[in-house]
Formats: C-alpha cells, sequence, structure tokens
C-alpha cells in the first residue's frame, strides 16, 4: 500500500480583549508537509481596538509585535495623538518572539476627528505605520467626572489690566475700550503688517479647578483678517483652531480639565501673509460641562465708534458701518442738525445695532431682523438643535451628499426640508391664511457620512419702516434702496459724558 503524504494542521488564534468582551479569530488551513513554502523574513505589526471610544475616558489599544526575520531586532514603538508624542519605547525582540503591549490615553478633545498614529521604526529605519480617525463619543452616564464647582479665571472679562499675560512674535497686545463684546473692554492682539508662517500673539493664564473632570469653555473673539486663526489651548493642547469672522464670534468648546490647567488664546498666521491683523479677545469663562459645540455669531451690548471732530461738526463711525453726524452751536445740536445712516452688508441693513434682511433687495422698507446667525453647526443623525422662539431642527437622514432635516416648533413637526450639499432651503410660515414670513434659512456647507455642517440664519417678525416713523429723538426722514436716514426732532444736549440716543440703541460720548 502507498504511504500517504503526512499532514498537518496549521491554527492560528488571535485574542483581543475590550471592555470585557473577548473576540476570538480562527485561521484554519491543512498543508501538505512537502509543499511548505520557505517564508521570507519579516516583521509583523498591529494596533486594535474594539468598543467605543468616549471623551474623557481611558481608551486601550493593543499592539502586537512579531519578530520573523530569523535573527534578534531592535525596534523603536512612537504612539502619536494629533501630533503628539504619548508612547516611546525601544524594545528588543530574539527570532519568533511575540511582544503583546497595552497602549491607554484619555480623548481629552470633544471637537472634530483625532489622528492617532502608531509608528514602528525597524533598526533605526521607519518600518511601519498604523493610522486611526476617530470622534469621541459623549457618556451621559459619567457624572462623576462632570466639574460642579465654580471654575474662576482672572478678568475673564477684561474689565481690569490684570490676570492675563502676553506672549508674541511681531504682534502687540494691550486691553482697549475700542471694541468688545461686554462693556467696555477686551484685549486687543494686532500686527500692523504681514508675517510669517506661525508668527503670533497670545494672552495666557494659570488658574485651578477643585476637580478633575470635564467643563466647558466659553469666549469670544472678533477679527478682520480672515487668514489669521484663532487657537485655544488648554494645558498646551489645543481644542479649538478656526479663522473668525468680522463680526464677533462666541464658541463654547468641552474640555477635560485637571487641578492645575494653563489656558491661552493665540491669534496665529497659518501662511506667510501680506496683510496685518487686529483681533480682539473678550468674555473667557468656564461654564456647566455641555456636549454641545457651539458657534456663533453674537451683538455686543453697546456700539463702538471712531469719533472725528472738524470745528463745530462731530461724526461717530460706529463698527457696525452706521454714521451720525452732528452739528454742535453752544453745547447743543438743534432741531433737524443731527443725521443718521444706517449701515449695509450686502442684502443686510444695520439699523440702531441690529442686522435686518431686506426682503426685497431693491427696497428698505420692509425688514426681517436676523435673531440667529450661527456658522459650522454640525449635526448627526437624531440630533435636534434647539433654535429661538420654540423652534428646533432635527436631523433625519444622510443619503449621498444630501440630507433630510425635520423643523419643529414647540415640539411639533411643521415642516420636513430636503437639502443638498452647497446649497440651501428655506422655511416660511403662513400668516392670515395667505401671508407668509420667512423663519429660517439653512446652507449646507458639508456632507459626510454620518454628520452635516451647517449655517443656519433664524428671523423674527417681519418689521415695515415708513418715512415719519419716530425712534427717540430722531425720526426717518429718507428711505433709499440701501440704507434709512433719520434726523433729530428734539434738541440734543452735549455733555462730557455718556448720552443715549434713540432708545438707548445708541450711546455717544459728547466729551471733546
Amino acid at each position: 500500500m502507498k504511504k500517504k503524504p503526512n499532514a498537518f494542521l496549521l491554527i492560528r488564534l488571535l485574542l483581543i480583549a475590550s471592555a470585557g468582551i473577548a473576540t476570538a479569530h480562527a485561521l484554519t488551513k491543512a498543508i501538505d508537509e512537502n509543499k511548505l513554502p520557505q517564508h521570507e523574513p519579516t516583521t509583523r505589526f498591529y494596533a486594535i481596538s474594539e468598543g467605543q471610544i468616549f471623551f474623557g475616558k481611558p481608551v486601550l489599544y493593543d499592539m502586537i509585535l512579531e519578530n520573523h526575520e530569523g535573527k534578534s531586532m531592535d525596534y523603536k514603538l512612537q504612539v502619536r495623538l494629533s501630533g503628539e508624542t504619548i508612547y516611546n519605547k525601544e524594545i528588543t525582540l530574539n527570532d519568533s518572539e511575540t511582544l503583546n503591549q497595552t497602549i491607554s490615553f484619555i480623548p481629552d478633545q470633544a471637537n472634530d476627528y483625532q489622528r492617532l498614529e502608531f509608528l514602528l521604526f525597524k533598526d533605526n529605519v521607519p518600518y511601519r505605520t498604523r493610522v486611526f480617525q476617530f470622534s469621541p463619543s459623549i457618556d451621559y452616564s459619567m457624572g462623576s467626572n462632570i466639574i460642579t464647582v465654580p471654575i474662576q479665571i482672572l478678568n475673564g472679562n477684561m474689565e481690569t489690566d490684570s490676570g492675563w499675560e502676553f506672549e508674541g512674535k511681531e504682534f502687540t497686545g494691550n486691553y482697549t475700550t475700542y471694541d468688545w463684546s461686554s462693556p467696555k473692554h477686551s484685549y486687543q492682539i494686532k500686527t500692523s503688517h504681514g508675517v510669517k508662517r506661525d508668527s503670533f500673539g497670545s494672552i495666557f493664564q494659570n488658574f485651578s479647578s477643585e476637580q478633575a473632570g470635564m467643563a466647558s469653555l466659553s469666549f469670544d473673539v472678533k477679527t478682520n483678517n480672515p487668514l489669521y486663526h484663532t487657537q485655544v489651548l488648554v494645558n498646551d493642547k489645543i481644542v479649538w483652531d478656526n479663522s473668525s469672522e468680522k463680526e464677533w464670534q462666541r464658541s463654547r468648546v468641552a474640555v477635560f480639565l485637571k487641578k492645575s490647567n494653563r489656558i491661552e488664546l493665540k491669534i496665529i498666521a497659518k501662511n506667510d501673509t501680506k496683510s496685518g491683523v487686529t483681533a480682539w479677545l473678550d468674555t473667557i469663562n468656564f461654564e456647566s460641562y455641555s456636549p454641545e459645540i457651539k458657534n456663533e455669531t453674537i451683538k455686543n451690548d453697546a456700539i463702538s465708534y471712531n469719533k472725528q471732530i472738524n470745528r463745530n461738526i462731530i461724526v461717530y463711525k460706529f463698527n457696525t458701518g452706521e454714521k451720525l453726524e452732528l452739528k454742535v452751536v453752544k453745547g447743543n445740536v438743534s432741531n433737524g442738525d443731527a443725521l443718521y445712516v444706517t449701515g449695509s452688508k450686502g442684502n443686510n441693513i444695520i439699523f440702531l445695532g441690529e442686522t435686518y434682511e431686506k426682503s426685497i433687495i431693491d427696497e428698505a422698507n420692509n425688514l426681517y431682523p436676523i435673531i440667529l446667525d450661527s456658522k459650522d453647526r454640525k449635526l448627526k443623525v437624531n440630533e435636534t438643535l434647539k433654535l429661538d422662539n420654540g423652534y428646533a431642527i432635527t436631523l433625519i437622514q444622510i443619503r449621498d451628499e444630501s440630507f433630510k432635516l425635520s423643523v419643529s416648533l414647540n415640539g411639533r413637526i411643521v415642516r420636513i426640508i430636503l437639502i443638498a450639499k452647497n446649497s440651501s432651503a428655506e422655511y416660511w410660515k403662513e400668516t392670515d391664511g395667505y401671508k407668509k414670513e420667512k423663519v429660517l434659512k439653512i446652507f449646507a456647507r458639508s456632507v459626510y457620512q454620518d454628520e452635516i455642517d451647517i449655517d443656519i440664519v433664524q428671523y423674527g417678525k417681519q418689521k415695515m419702516i415708513k418715512v415719519g416713523n419716530q425712534y427717540g429723538e430722531f425720526q426717518v426722514t429718507n428711505l433709499k434702496d440701501d440704507s434709512i436716514v433719520m434726523k433729530n426732532v428734539q434738541a440734543i444736549e452735549m455733555k462730557d459724558e455718556d448720552i443715549s440716543l434713540m432708545g438707548g440703541k445708541i450711546i455717544i460720548n459728547g466729551g471733546s
């Protein structure tokens, strides 16, 4: 009888433990011993994690390194999280030796995706890289890790000249009353000329917390050049990095704090620039923890201005684009000697410090007040965003490069909207059975597999402006295509102090 060739069963079992759940992978293959191939020298390198990743909770990655080089080998392993090295180890393995190593870290950022890199060097030469991207989820059951004791930072409202230290390359920094989001100071960081990439100006301070855990950081920023970015760092880690609009933006982001901390707000050039920038920082504080990332346009409590005096004519040019011109005789402004003109920006009019959208492009008498203007809002499927006046939107579905939203009022769905990437949609509500008023305008910036990025504008009740309408001491005298003109119908006494006009909407200082 002819003797059959011997065969053996090659079984390789890889067992990975994650979050208390064991998963077994078995690979089975029968091979004729007489035909067993001769393997080339190699190194096998794996990095594996199973289970959901949560913000503020330890994450475990299993790293497996196998030496099949036929000789002893020297390795070096580096692990980087968002560019920062969190693990660095030199390893020597004999032939056929295996190293199992658990790498642990705590995600301390809840915004955007983070990049995790495992870099393996063999004989000091880069050999293999394993790259992961993840966006930590929020575990709402981890109440014990949420900071409940108020966190105090010094001079967060910038109303004194202490608390913050300035550092800068090619920049200057100082407290100012020129512009602010809360009365009547902010911190100004400025360069009057172009700078090289990575040039910056920043303010920072150290502070303490009675607890370690999660909180929300809120801050206001405004710049006049979008080529520069605002970065916010907590314990030397970037938690916010964005370019700013030419209006005040209020942002809020979740952060993980230790008992001893450092906060820094930085204006930085991401590339070489040929122009300078002026930026203002204000209203920096820690709030009760919220997973929501917030970035919206805000209005300051009053309007700042530049004041120009030419003999008896005083002109106030406001940061909103509005202008007030006064003819002063013996300390008084007679009837008709004060002229007010609204500001304009595209199809919008700035009237007494508030922004309105013209319902008809060439007419300034039918205006929709903009009560919410929010940029770069991110929503996941089934997530709801609450708006003003009882309205809310919920992301229902994402399909290809479009998505479906529901608009609800006081919990009742009033409209379903389908929007494609780089397009906009509006919601109008019916009034009096046939009239309609605009409520929402939504623009789709980006559409991802499980998330969208949108801009939202919400409107208040339509306002009709007519010649003869009176606002405090002033009356509408003319309506132009892009502006409203008013003159005073009451005398104004100029004082060396703050003067409140038009129902407190405009505040000026009458001194010289």
